[in-house]
């Protein structure tokens, strides 16, 4: 009997020793430090990382969550999403690759305008456009060249502006287009192919200015305008243009054709 009121003492303290021994390592675990990133300055929007923009601090490890950025790697060279401040944490969900970057996020649009055109398929890049993209517009009209008395018409065609920004991208019915290739979704390692509940690429909407917007429009009603798509490392340069058949200069400027000036509204809260 007392051998084994012995063998259950003992079972009983190895229980406790067992027990503290863990609680002591979990605490250990919970409040030992750890260093984590914060940024050592404030960031605008769309701002690149680089390491001078960091420090290291120290927290206890209970502190510490899923949604920090611990490896520098996965930090410099990436672009902050959100005004950041000095001081705080630097979390995964703040950064992105340059190619998830809102442009318009961190410009200036009090100069800028909406303007919208119809798009296709076909002219709309086989659907590989999107809000942020930046395009060229091209211009095809007719001209014609009098000689002899005779009127003589000829095509041409004319970049006439670069570097563009899409603003939006929009079916028939006014929903944000969504190219087929992104809208494949996965259920249980199977693909599922959710694209026959996307509409079809309709309207593109790019920003511009006033000036920009009135050579569209004066363009639209003479003659066709495309979008050319661009690749990331384009650079825009200047070309003569194209001409089919013989022809003779037309004029394409900013001038003031009417006698009156626009009416301008006072800016206002409502």
């Amino acid at each position: 009997m007392k051998k084994k009121r012995l063998l259950v003492i003992g079972l009983q303290s190895a229980l406790v020793v067992g027990f503290s021994f863990t609680f002591y390592q979990y605490v250990q675990n919970e409040v030992q430090p750890r260093e984590v990133y914060v940024y050592n300055k404030d960031l605008d929007v769309n701002t690149l990382v680089s390491k001078n923009d960091l420090a290291k601090v120290t927290v206890p490890a209970k502190a510490v969550t899923k949604d920090f950025a611990l490896d520098v790697k996965d930090i410099v060279g990436k672009y902050v999403t959100t005004k950041t401040f000095a001081n705080t944490f630097v979390y995964e969900k703040q950064l992105v690759e340059i190619d998830e970057v809102n442009p318009f996020d961190s410009m200036d649009m009090s100069t800028l305008r909406k303007i919208s055109l119809p798009i296709d398929y076909i002219n709309g890049f086989g659907g590989d456009i999107k809000n942020g993209d930046k395009v060229d517009l091209v211009f095809t009209g007719e001209g014609t060249k009098v000689e002899n008395d005779q009127e003589k018409a000829f095509k041409y065609s004319k970049v006439f502006l670069q570097n563009v920004y899409v603003f939006g991208v929009s079916t028939e019915d006014g929903k944000e287009y969504v190219k087929p290739a992104e809208t494949n979704e996965y259920e249980e390692g199977e693909k599922i192919d959710t694209s026959a509940n996307n509409g079809e690429i309709a309207v593109v909407t790019l920003a511009v200015t006033l000036e920009q917007a009135e050579e569209i429009n004066a363009r639209l009603s003479s003659g066709e305008v495309k979008l050319l798509g661009r690749f990331d490392d384009n650079k825009s340069y200047e070309t003569l243009g194209f001409v089919l058949g013989e022809f003779g200069k037309v004029y394409a400027e900013k001038a003031n054709a009417e006698t009156g000036r626009a009416t301008i509204n006072e800016d206002s809260e409502f």
